[in-house]
């Protein structure tokens, strides 16, 4: 008869206290969220659907449409954009942008472009609004000099207001109001007919970017150093939303997103609470962005 070896019993605890561990770690990796990993950007030139919301980004002089939301599929449109404005605008077709004292508007699809009226841009933050104009209005806005101007359907610019708007900081339109954040750190909530202006709230010196998340809605977004913070549209009221965004370069939204080129060279794609959904450490000397809705997003 064969006889049966029994293992001591310290043998027996080790192979029991290894199981346990190893079960414990799958399941505290199976809850806790894994950091974010940086996809490798395309190195092709790919086709940007219209059906997905595209992101126009300024990147080391160069000029390249985006797929918002894996940052890998793009189109490079051109370069010679050294000196673009921060901010820019967009109408569905075209892209609206500052560069050394003019207005450029641009084919989204094909990268050509021509001048945009015959404004003196000079010092300008950059150019807001949606271009598909309200008839016989308009409703792209810049600053320059020392007032802020209406742009209407031909290019031509309009006083908008009275003066004293030198050093604006940063500027957007949102829901048919204009918003201007002035050298003082306060930010004013502008009447795009009239120029008359309400001041919200203070504290924002250390602008690096603003933007909505989406043109419903109550509230915008506004970088202060490295912190996000919403801001209600029609209150000021302020609520800080998530740090680390050190650096911060560019900053536009669309779809319900945010996206925002910081730490030195990633692009985030943000969510409104603040989490990285997406990031691509392929964007370093981003200078300047603006969303672009996709027709199904």
């Amino acid at each position: 008869m064969m006889k049966i070896k029994f293992l001591p019993l310290w043998a027996i605890s080790l192979i029991v206290t290894a199981f346990l561990l190893t079960s414990c770690k799958k399941e505290l990796e199976d809850t806790t969220p894994h950091s974010l990993k940086a996809s490798p950007r395309a190195r092709v030139k790919a086709t940007i659907s219209p059906a997905n919301s595209v992101i126009y980004v300024v990147q080391k002089g160069s000029l390249y449409a985006v797929n918002a939301k894996n940052f890998q599929d793009f189109t490079y449109l051109g370069g010679g954009y050294q000196g673009t404005a921060q901010i820019m605008a967009e109408d569905g077709f075209s892209i609206y942008t500052i560069q050394y004292g003019k207005l450029w508007v641009i084919n989204q699809s094909t990268g050509k472009y021509k001048q945009f009226g015959n404004g003196n841009w000079t010092g300008s933050v950059g150019v807001t609004g949606v271009a598909g104009f309200v008839p016989d209005q308009g409703n792209m806005f810049a600053q320059a000099g020392d007032y802020l101007w209406r742009i209407d359907l031909n290019g031509v610019h309009h006083q908008l207001g009275g003066g004293g708007w030198s050093g604006t900081k940063a500027l957007l339109y949102h829901r048919g109001d204009l918003f201007v954040i002035w050298k003082n750190g306060y930010l004013y909530r502008v009447n795009p007919t009239t120029g008359a202006y309400q001041e919200l709230t203070g504290g924002w010196g250390d602008v690096k970017g603003i933007a909505e998340a989406s043109s419903t809605g109550d509230t915008i977004y506004i970088m202060k150093g490295s912190e996000l913070w919403k801001v209600d549209a029609y209150t000021g009221q302020s609520k800080f939303v998530a740090g680390g965004f050190r650096d911060t370069t560019a900053m536009t939204g669309v779809g319900g997103y945010l996206y925002i080129a910081s730490n030195g060279g990633a692009l985030h794609r943000v969510d409104l609470n603040g989490k990285r959904i997406e990031t691509n450490l392929h964007y370093s000397g981003v200078t300047a962005m603006v969303g672009v809705q996709g027709a199904f997003d």
